[in-house]
C-alpha cells in the first residue's frame, strides 16, 4: 500500500523527510533535535538519496509520489546518517567531499534546499573554474539556494566579499553585466580592470550597487549632446568632468550622477552660457526625441531676469529647440496645459470627482 503523500509547502525535500517518518518511526523527530549544521547535512544526503523520485519526470510536471517501496530502500541511508560522520556520509552520497563542501552545506539556512542546490555546491567546490565563488561561499556566513545563484551569475570582477553581498537577485547580477559594458565604453581608459577591481573591493558598507553604478557612469569622457546652432557663449556639457566642475563652479545639481545618466539616456542636455554664467536645461520628450527648452538657470538655480530669459528662449527657438512659452497657442500641447489648471482656476481641485461623469458617460 502506498503512503498518503501531500506536497508541502517548504519542498520536495522536506516532503521526503516527513514521508520517511512513516517507514522509521521517530526518524522526523530525531531529525529534528539535530543541531542546525548537522541537519543540513542529512537534508543533502536524503535530497541526492531520494533524487529519483523527487524530480519531475517532465518539465512542468509534480515529482512522482514515492511509493512504500521506495521509501523502504531508503532506510539504509538512515542508518548510514545515524551512524556515520559527516565528511563520509557527503564523500558516499557525492563521490566526494572536497574542501570547503562541508562546511558550506553546514552553514546552509532557510531549512531543505533541492538537490539542485546540493549538487550546484558541489560542482562549485570540485570545478577549479569555480575557483572564485568556492572562496567567496568559504567566507560568506551563511548561504542558500538564492545567494549561489547570484554568485554564479556574477561576473568574475564582482565577486568580492563585500560587493557581492550587497547584490539582491540573479536578475540585479546579470543587470550588472550589461552595467560593467556601458561603464567601459563610456568612460573609457579609466575604466580599466585594475581601477574596477579596487573600486569593488573598496566599495563602503552604505554604498549600494546602484550607487557604484551610478558613480562610475557620472565619470563619463563623453556625451552624445545634439550640436545646437547657437552663439559660441554657449558651451555643450557633454561628459561627465564639465557637468561636475559646472556644477561646482555655478553651485547647481549638475554633477550629480543622477543628471549624468539622464544625458546619457538621452532624456536631457545641459549647455552653459559662459558669459552670463546660466545653464540652459534640454529636454528630448516622445518617442521622436523632440528637444524642448526646459528651463533656464542662474548661479545657485536663482532665476534669469525676465529680458534675459526671453533672449535665450528666442535664440534656442531660432535653433530649433522651442520652450512651451514660445509654442503657438493652436499647439495640441496648449490643449493638455490648460485641461488640469482649469480645475486650479475653479479652486475645485480637491473635491473636483470624476467618478460621477464617468459613470454619466457610460
Amino acid at each position: 500500500m502506498d503512503f498518503d503523500f501531500q506536497p508541502l509547502p517548504k519542498g520536495r525535500t522536506h516532503d521526503l523527510v516527513v514521508s520517511l517518518d512513516r517507514v522509521d518511526p521517530g526518524f522526523l523527530g530525531w531529525l529534528t533535535r539535530l543541531p542546525e549544521n548537522r541537519r543540513q547535512i542529512m537534508y543533502a544526503v536524503l535530497a541526492k538519496a531520494g533524487a529519483d523520485f523527487l524530480r519531475p519526470r517532465r518539465q512542468g510536471q509534480e515529482p512522482t509520489r514515492p511509493s512504500s517501496e521506495q521509501l523502504l530502500a531508503l532506510r539504509p541511508v538512515l542508518t548510514d546518517m545515524r551512524q556515520l560522520r559527516a565528511g563520509d556520509l557527503l564523500e558516499r552520497w557525492y563521490g566526494s567531499s572536497p574542501d570547503g563542501f562541508l562546511g558550506a552545506v553546514s552553514k546552509t539556512k532557510e531549512g531543505p534546499q533541492g538537490g539542485a542546490y546540493y549538487a550546484r555546491l558541489h560542482t562549485v567546490f570540485t570545478d577549479p573554474k569555480h575557483k572564485q565563488i568556492a572562496k567567496i561561499v568559504r567566507l560568506l556566513p551563511t548561504i542558500n539556494f538564492g545567494r549561489l545563484n547570484v554568485l554564479m551569475a556574477l561576473d568574475p570582477i564582482f565577486l568580492s566579499p563585500g560587493f557581492c553581498s550587497k547584490v539582491r537577485d540573479a536578475q540585479q547580477a546579470a543587470d550588472l553585466s550589461t552595467a560593467l559594458m556601458l561603464i567601459r565604453q563610456v568612460v573609457g581608459e579609466d575604466a580599466s580592470d585594475e581601477a574596477l577591481t579596487n573600486s569593488i573591493r573598496s566599495i563602503g558598507e552604505n554604498t549600494s550597487v546602484s550607487q557604484w553604478v551610478a558613480t562610475w557612469l557620472s565619470r563619463a569622457g563623453h556625451i552624445a549632446c545634439p550640436r545646437l546652432n547657437l552663439d559660441p557663449e554657449w558651451q555643450a556639457l557633454d561628459s561627465g568632468e564639465k557637468l561636475r566642475d559646472t556644477g561646482l563652479r555655478l553651485q547647481v545639481c549638475l554633477g550629480t550622477a543622477e543628471r549624468v545618466i539622464e544625458t546619457l539616456k538621452g532624456q536631457k542636455f545641459y549647455y552653459e552660457n559662459t558669459r552670463h554664467s546660466m545653464i540652459a536645461e534640454v529636454q528630448a520628450v516622445g518617442p521622436q526625441r523632440f528637444l524642448i527648452l526646459a528651463g533656464v538657470h542662474a548661479r545657485r538655480n536663482a532665476p534669469v531676469p525676465r529680458r534675459m530669459h526671453r533672449e535665450v528662449e528666442e535664440e534656442f527657438l531660432a535653433a530649433g529647440v522651442p520652450s512651451l512659452t514660445s509654442w503657438p497657442e493652436d499647439c495640441p500641447w496648449r490643449a493638455i496645459e490648460r485641461i488640469p489648471n482649469g480645475f486650479y482656476d475653479f479652486g475645485i481641485e480637491e473635491d473636483f470627482d470624476l467618478c460621477g461623469l464617468e459613470g454619466e458617460a457610460a
